[in-house]
């Protein structure tokens, strides 16, 4: 009689961390981003596992993130003591401390009790905005839609909408041709037909949010991963995908059908309009920029002047910063803004310039050093074989569009940001977890070292 093996406690914590690495990305949209149990409940037990394997303590980015968690703080006593009370935001740094590490969390996650594919976390988070956009009413958001009006979809805004949108079509975009690789030509044809519904849905939320920086990032997005495909050998994989009949006929019904849908819903009209809606001219950003009260109220022209006031705030403090969330108080003392202004505005609408303003030259080199990290691991994972092609491309187009969206507003301070930049780049930086300790390339190098040596 077989016994059955009884798990140590050890592989107990490890299925636990895993789980909820893994649970984290649907259960956000579930409990509409109240997720502050399961956060700490990931972060004890990665720490746990930080003691514990060594190998977590000599990842470099690990120790890093850490210091950079330390330093946050310290320059928050420090901010503490020195910024005036009232125009201290007298929160402690845990949101950027959140943003900028929580992914190797979920990284961890895929690794610490076996190794699990990475795209079960995109998969939850699928699922989650699925959940989400049934559980919001969606009868409501196609009436907005239909009455001409912008639709946030029960997010906290549109602009938040719209990441959320871009990002899943990317990965639709990216990912969708690996139902190809179902066998059964039947299930084959249903997923296509799935995901094609799918990108059609992602892409028509991109336009109802009419977000004009989420079409600017994904726009960036497509010709960053063309440019680097050509680079790899260019598009020939996809085209051989593309041109069998069996996937082909079927993407062709799809794009007629999504054309016509997308005519009638005045797609094209609605686009056009929301690109003509401001004029940015020469005249429009001086006005702006001299804080003029007739151009201080439009979405640009709020955006020019904030931008316009903030190096003054980063040249008084600019090695530690004013302190998180102190851009609101900076805004409401500064007597070039309007009190119409003040009450409508409270942050600076572009997550580097907010860093720089919240945390200083010191703490916004360390978040740079964190995506400059992160833009490394891709690499590497790629060279040595741990990261498919499609993964590689999708890694550098979320980056551009990231870096995109991010520059018209301050995602760095919301929740919605701080689930993208965790699941996204938890996804991404879990296949540099993941590879191999030797690569086949650099197996073949040191072999064709080694012939060399026994030959002299």
């Amino acid at each position: 009689m077989n016994s059955i093996r009884k798990i140590s406690p050890r592989e107990a914590m490890g299925a636990l961390f895993c789980l909820l690495a893994l649970a984290f990305p649907f259960v956000w949209f579930v409990t509409d981003g109240s997720v502050k149990t399961i956060n700490q409940a990931l972060l004890l037990l990665f720490l746990v596992f930080f003691f514990e394997r060594q190998e977590i303590r000599k990842n470099s980015l690990v120790v890093f993130c850490l210091a950079f968690s330390l330093l946050l703080y310290l320059e928050y006593l420090w901010q503490y003591v020195t910024v005036p009370d009232h125009l201290f935001g007298g929160r402690p740094p845990s949101n950027y401390a959140y943003f900028f590490s929580f992914f190797l969390v979920l990284s961890y996650g895929t690794i610490v009790w076996k190794r699990i594919d990475p795209f079960y976390l995109l998969a939850g988070a699928f699922l989650g905005l699925v959940f989400f956009l049934v559980l919001h009413d969606p009868e409501k958001h196609w009436l907005i839609y239909l009455s001409g009006e912008r639709v946030n979809f029960g997010f906290r805004n549109d602009q938040h909408a719209g990441i959320f949108f871009g990002t899943a079509f990317l990965c639709i975009l990216f990912f969708g041709f690996r139902v190809g690789r179902l066998r059964s030509s039947p299930l084959r044809l249903m997923a296509l037909g799935g995901i094609v519904s799918c990108a059609a849905l992602m892409l028509f939320g991109v336009v109802a949010t009419q977000t004009r920086a989420v079409w600017l990032g994904l726009l960036g997005a497509l010709l960053t991963a063309a440019v680097l495909a050509l680079m790899m050998g260019g598009l020939k994989p996809v085209w051989i995908w593309v041109r069998r009949p069996i996937h082909a006929i079927p993407l062709l019904l799809a794009a007629v059908i999504a054309a016509v849908l997308f005519a009638a819903l005045d797609v094209p009209k609605r686009v056009t309009a929301r690109l003509a809606q401001e004029e940015i001219g020469v005249e429009t950003i001086r006005e702006a920029a001299r804080f003029d009260e007739r151009a201080q109220l439009s979405s640009s022209g709020a955006r020019i002047a904030l931008w316009r006031a903030a190096p003054d705030w980063i040249a008084e403090r600019p090695v530690f910063g004013w302190g998180v969330f102190s851009a609101k108080k900076l805004i409401a003392a500064d007597e070039r803004f309007t009190p119409e202004f003040k009450a409508q505005f409270g942050h600076l609408h572009n997550s580097y310039i907010e860093a720089l303003v919240a945390v200083g030259i010191v703490g916004f080199a360390g978040m740079l050093a964190i995506v400059g990290s992160i833009g490394r691991s891709v690499y590497v994972a790629w060279q040595e074989g741990a990261m498919p092609r499609d993964v590689f491309l999708f890694s550098w187009a979320f980056l551009v569009f990231w870096g995109v969206v991010n520059s018209f507003e301050s995602y760095i301070n919301y929740k919605t940001g701080f689930y993208l930049n965790s699941v996204i780049f938890g996804f991404i930086y879990a296949f540099y977890l993941q590879r191999p300790a030797a690569s086949p390339r650099k197996e073949a190098e040191q072999a064709t070292r080694a012939d060399k040596v026994e030959a002299q």
